[in-house]
Parts: C-alpha cells; sequence; structure tokens
C-alpha cells in the first residue's frame, strides 16, 4: 500500500492551496483532498473519492482545478468515483 500527498496546480489568487492524499493498494485506490492557506496550517479533508486499479490520477497529473472569483475551487478528477460533494468547498476562507 502506497500514500501520497500532492500539492495540486495552480494555485488560488490568494495563495490557497489544493492538497490530496492518494492511497493505491492492488486493484483499488482511494483519496481525500482538501485546501491550505499560503502560511501552512492544518489541511482540512473535506472531499473523497475513490478509483480503480490502485489508480493515483492526481499525482499524475490527471485532474482538473480551476479557481472562482470567491476563492473557491472546482475539482474534476479523472478516473474517479463516488466523489462525495465537497462541503464547505474547497477554499481557505
Amino acid at each position: 500500500m502506497t500514500t501520497t500527498f500532492t500539492i495540486l496546480e495552480p494555485a488560488g489568487a490568494d495563495g490557497c492551496r489544493v492538497v490530496a492524499r492518494e492511497s493505491a493498494f492492488l486493484m483499488s485506490g482511494d483519496a481525500s483532498v482538501g485546501a491550505i492557506g499560503r502560511h501552512g496550517g492544518p489541511v482540512w479533508m473535506t472531499g473523497h473519492y475513490f478509483v480503480d486499479d490502485g489508480g493515483t490520477p492526481i499525482r499524475n497529473g490527471d485532474y482538473q482545478l480551476k479557481w472562482d472569483k470567491d476563492g473557491s475551487a472546482s475539482l474534476l478528477v479523472s478516473q474517479a468515483y463516488d466523489f462525495d460533494p465537497i462541503e464547505p468547498e474547497l477554499s481557505c476562507r
């Protein structure tokens, strides 16, 4: 079993970053995502998803991250299923 942490690109306008924790084991994988401010601190994981085949799509760059003007982020992860709604949104506010 492997677990990796990845800081996603791009950062938000205020320096907010999205962080993913991906774990893979044999033919399955899961991940959690959260946001962290530009000055660090704890990451509160607010979303969770699963993948088949032990994939690590975020580590492999298979995602799209877009920041809105209000400072919240929208994340699309290829291969992900059972992506729990992210509540509150991915944001450092």
